[in-house]
């Protein structure tokens, strides 16, 4: 009984509903810039982004890749390639991250949501978090993870 009424509580703090108590990427990663050169690992497949008819030009707009992102803390490269959004909103992206002193280089194929404003929402395999949004040309965003959060920006690779 314990573990029955745990999962739904857990379920319920992990889920944000959609455009509720969501921070801004674009506030949050204002003050960084994208670093022309920064280069990282990536997977096979999804460079050109695939999107299925109907979906909103605000959810369209993220499809391909995005690179030269700076973790600031780490100064580790970041790159993200939006692989496939579905009508519903779903969507299938490669979270990448290059070498830094405290980590090796990674590539990770991941899951998440973008909404109807354009907001991507992404849940890593760590259970820390990636959220993402355009800033005109600028894909911005910010990670979270163990209560802290880090900025991010990208340009269009």
């Amino acid at each position: 009984m314990r573990i029955a009424f745990f999962l739904p509580l857990t379920l319920m703090i992990a889920c944000t509903p959609p455009g509720q108590d969501r921070p801004d990427p674009r506030s949050l990663s204002a003050h960084v810039s994208p670093r022309a050169g920064c280069g990282v690992p990536t997977l096979a497949g999804g460079e050109a982004g695939i999107g299925y008819a109907g979906i909103p030009a605000t959810q369209s707009a993220l499809l391909g890749r995005w690179v030269d992102g700076v973790w600031g803390d780490t100064g580790a490269c970041h790159a993200l390639t939006v692989e496939q959004i579905a009508t519903d909103g779903s969507v299938t992206a490669t979270f990448a991250t290059g070498a830094s002193a405290v980590a090796p280089p990674t590539a990770r194929r991941v899951t998440g949501h973008v909404d109807a404003e354009g907001v991507l929402e992404l849940e890593l395999p760590d259970g820390s978090r990636a959220i993402y949004a355009l800033d005109g040309a600028i894909l911005r965003g910010a990670h979270f993870r163990n209560e802290v959060m880090r900025p991010v920006a990208l340009t269009r690779g």
